[in-house]
C-alpha cells in the first residue's frame, strides 16, 4: 500500500535524524492508516504523527522541523499513484463567460 510506503520513509528519517521513536511506535502509525487516519498527503501525514508520536512541546517543534526537511512528493506525484477512490475530486471548470453586449454577440 502506498500510504505505508509514505511512512516508512519518513519513520526511517526521523529515527535517523534522532527523534526518539521506536518500533511499536511504528506500528501504531501504521494501524492507524490502516484504519482510514491520515494519508500520504503532507497535511494528513503531519497531523497524524503529532497525535501518535509527538508527546511534549519540544517533539512537536523537532517533528515539525523534521517534517519540513523530509522530501516528499507533491500532490500531482501522490495523484498518479494512488489509486481511483483514493483521489480527490477534480473540481469542473466553470462555463465560459457569456457575451454583454451586442457586438461581442456572433
Amino acid at each position: 500500500m502506498n500510504d505505508e510506503f509514505f511512512l516508512e520513509g519518513l519513520f526511517l528519517y526521523l529515527v535517523r535524524s534522532g527523534f526518539p521513536l521506536g518500533i511499536r511506535d511504528y506500528r501504531d502509525a501504521l494501524s492507524a492508516l490502516r484504519g482510514g487516519f491520515g494519508s500520504p498527503r503532507r497535511a494528513d501525514l503531519l497531523w497524524l504523527c503529532h497525535t501518535l508520536w509527538a508527546r511534549t512541546n519540544e517533539e512537536s517543534r523537532q517533528l515539525d522541523l523534521l517534517f519540513r526537511r523530509f522530501p516528499f512528493p507533491s500532490d500531482e506525484e501522490v495523484n498518479q499513484i494512488l489509486p481511483e477512490p483514493m483521489r480527490p475530486p477534480i473540481e469542473p471548470l466553470p462555463p465560459p463567460p457569456t457575451p454583454t453586449n451586442e457586438s461581442d454577440q456572433p
